[in-house]
């Protein structure tokens, strides 16, 4: 039976909703189902639809249509682009999906910046509470540590391979990131990512 999760937007159920989502990620058995459901202020509810481990959304649903399930997941190079997002451009992401399609779209990354990114990393997180909270978030700094994300949690050893969790996993913080980018093997521009996560 798959896992319901209730998305709302003010900041404390935001966070509730975090830690509820990465606790149903790190125990239930792999390729079990989480839905989580969105209501925005007409009444409507959209959802989606995500698969255990690593917050994998597969598919979704809008204003309670038929479930359309997705063929792709990576961002492509037109996706999160926004160096101010708001909150009400995560709002319209929420009712838009993926607009009928199977491939990933703008409205799609930022339903996947907003929960998947945000379970996988407390900096993450903590821009989107801020952002949540009247401000807002520049995507394309946060692209590179999504980016970056597989990589440094099997770095810290909290993910063993591509779908597989240590039991020492828990959400990549500041200096998690701080470590893998000064590390001798990272073969990116180090000073331009530690400046890029030391900054947020």
């Amino acid at each position: 039976m798959a896992t319901e999760l209730t998305l709302q937007l003010a900041t404390r159920a935001y966070a509730a909703f975090l830690v509820a989502f990465r606790n149903v990620d790190t125990t239930e058995v792999r390729d079990h189902d989480v839905t989580v459901a969105y209501q925005d202020e007409s009444g409507a509810t959209h959802r989606y639809f995500y698969k255990v481990p690593n917050f994998r959304l597969v598919g979704y649903s809008v204003r309670g249509g038929a479930r359309v399930n997705l063929t792709g997941y990576n961002y492509g190079d037109g996706e999160l682009k926004e160096a101010a997002a708001t909150r009400a451009d995560f709002e319209g992401a929420l009712q838009s999906g993926g607009g009928g399609g199977t491939t990933m779209t703008p409205s799609l990354a930022r339903v996947i910046a907003l929960t998947s990114e945000a379970a996988r990393s407390r900096v993450v997180e903590k821009q989107m509470i801020a952002m949540l909270g009247g401000g807002t978030v520049d995507l394309t700094r946060l692209r590179r540590l999504f980016n970056d994300y597989g990589h440094v949690a099997v770095f810290c050893r909290y993910r063993l391979g591509e779908d597989s969790y240590s039991p020492t996993w828990r959400a990549i913080d500041k200096s998690d990131y701080q470590r893998f980018y000064t590390r001798m093997e990272y073969t990116g521009d180090r000073a331009a990512s530690l400046a890029n996560v030391t900054t947020l």
